[in-house]
């Protein structure tokens, strides 16, 4: 079987050489699935999204249900959550020691590993949560570098940290 994720770059590819082959396709669709399918997905990847998760084995979508728009998913679609490692991965030890200091509740923010305009949010989510009694973990997902703005006391900077690893101590998840 391919496994092909649906942001593959080479994804129409994938799913055409799977049909000469003759073996199924397993797609993961990263994103909301209905408005991926039945919004935008099309207009981003150059072809019909709907048509290509037709002509494949299963479809997994990797996000819990009740994140997505209802909808009815076709035969062969489901729910399946985030897919994790076993085991989580080990934090840095500097970050492992920070998360363990006793002080205000953590807080996750993180806005994703594509550009989806994150410096000009970034600074309103700051002052908002600054003024808070809570530590802040911002990760960049490697689309900012973390000395690119001025970040409030309460709030440390990384460019990215194992979320599985850091998710178990976190209060809230921005």
């Amino acid at each position: 079987a391919i496994m092909q994720s649906i942001f593959g770059a080479l994804l129409t590819a994938g799913y055409a050489a799977a049909r000469r082959l003759g073996i199924p396709i397993v797609s993961l669709v990263h994103p909301l699935y209905e408005p991926f399918v039945h919004q935008w997905g099309s207009s981003v990847l150059g072809a019909e999204v709907p048509e290509l998760l037709r002509a494949r084995g299963c479809v997994l979508a990797l996000q819990p249900p009740g994140f997505d728009n209802p909808t009815t998913l076709p035969a062969g679609t489901a729910y399946v959550g985030a897919i994790l490692s076993p085991e989580p991965p080990a934090l840095e030890p500097r970050d492992e020691a920070l998360l363990s200091e006793p002080g205000d509740p953590w807080v996750l923010l993180s806005l994703s590993t594509t550009l989806q305009g994150q410096r000009d949010v970034l600074p309103g989510l700051l002052s908002a949560l600054g003024s808070r009694p809570i530590r802040v973990l911002l990760t960049l997902g490697g689309v900012l570098a973390p000395d690119s703005f001025d970040a409030p006391a309460n709030v440390t900077v990384r460019g990215s940290v194992p979320h599985q690893a850091v998710l178990p101590g976190m209060a809230a998840v921005v």
